[in-house]
């Protein structure tokens, strides 16, 4: 293993150091990593967290100024935990600080548990294989299920570093979106242009673009341009997916998946929405469940699958009880209520049927109101 070098007194007196290009909240957190990392031997592990995928690449190269033979490993999302031992075990022999990235999309979905449960069980396995330091970047919600659910090796830390950046402001165009459900068509043109231009003047990668191309692209879709927005909405994807935005992510990948569902290519609309209620679940995210799991309901019932479809409703409907979400309740309510009215279920279903009326009145929407009012 190569020696350590020493750690600089200051962060420019070393040959080859990139300029400082960090938020300056995070220039102690790097110093209490790089004292720890100096006097660290053998196995070590750095729990590192983060919010901001492309910000995480920026903090790695000043990490790695402290490190003789530094290197990244990216997680393939499918790989079981061996294959993620022998890949640390491989590299730990000729690397000094193994940066484990994707630990996010690797722990998406229902293998979570195990994968957790396999780097608790097999903890003293690594450490002697991996004779070196490891850092894992984690996202909050996963650093909080790895205390939880790999407690034995979450005692073996050498420390948690915190380099999640703070919440930034909305830009202009952000502060001022319309609203679809009443904006008529040349004030939907009129926005559309207005969010090209802003995106083509800032071409840059950040959450705020991805949120602005989600809305371009749901204007499109309103217009009557599906193909297009399509094309729009799978650059916000990129973007998300880029800076493991994973609530937006999965937020896109569901207007995604609506427009695979009208054009009838409803395999990949499915995919996607099993995806994204993985991920809703996997940060906690309920009212993202919710809406997820309406998604589905409403295939199913096309596809005349109604108890899977009546599953799915009944769960979405209690979430959004529970979150006391009134335009939850009355969409997934009219449709719930339908099915248990179709189903025999006659006074339940008018039971639920009628407080959707009741919400869209209240919501100002007379006209679906009325449309419950005949089922009734």
């Amino acid at each position: 293993m190569p020696d350590r070098p020493a750690v600089p007194s200051s962060f420019n007196d070393a040959d080859g150091v990139p300029e400082w290009r960090l938020d300056d909240l995070h220039a102690g957190v790097l110093l209490d990593f790089t004292r720890l990392f100096r006097h660290a031997a053998g196995f070590s592990l750095y729990l590192m967290q983060y919010n901001d995928g492309a910000y995480r690449d920026r903090i790695i190269p000043y990490l790695n100024r402290h490190a003789s033979a530094p290197t990244t490993l990216s997680l393939d999302a499918h790989e079981d935990v061996a294959s993620v031992e022998r890949r640390l075990a491989q590299s730990a022999a000729d690397h000094d600080l193994i940066h484990l990235v994707g630990l996010s999309e690797w722990l998406t979905g229902a293998a979570r548990p195990a994968k957790l449960r396999g780097f608790n069980y097999h903890r003293e396995l690594l450490a002697e294989q991996a004779h070196t330091a490891i850092a894992l970047w984690l996202l909050e919600d996963d650093l909080r299920a790895f205390a939880l659910e790999a407690p034995d090796l979450w005692a073996w830390r050498k420390g948690v570093f915190d380099f999640s950046r703070a919440p930034t402001e909305l830009v202009e165009p952000e502060q001022r979106p319309i609203d679809l459900e009443s904006a008529d068509l040349d004030a939907s043109r009129e926005r559309l242009a207005e969010l090209r231009r802003y995106l083509a003047e800032h071409p840059e990668e950040t959450q705020s673009h991805a949120a602005l191309l989600r809305e371009e692209g749901l204007i499109l879709d309103r217009l009557g341009h599906p193909d297009d927005a399509l094309t729009v909405f799978r650059e916000a994807l990129t973007i998300c997916r880029r800076c493991e935005l994973r609530r937006d992510q999965a937020i896109v990948q569901g207007y995604i998946a609506r427009i695979y569902v009208d054009k009838g290519d409803v395999d990949r609309a499915i995919h996607l929405y099993e995806e994204s209620l993985q991920v809703a679940e996997s940060l906690g995210d309920i009212d993202g469940m919710a809406h997820t799991l309406w998604s589905l309901a409403r295939i199913d019932l096309q596809q005349i699958n109604r108890q899977s479809a009546l599953e799915k409703l009944e769960r979405s409907y209690r979430i959004y009880l529970q979150l006391e979400r009134l335009d939850g309740i009355c969409y997934v309510g009219r449709d719930l209520g339908r099915l248990l009215r179709d189903s025999g279920h006659v006074e339940e279903g008018v039971t639920i049927l009628k407080r959707s009326e009741e919400g869209f009145r209240r919501l100002g929407r007379e006209d679906i109101a009325d449309q419950v009012r005949e089922l009734l």
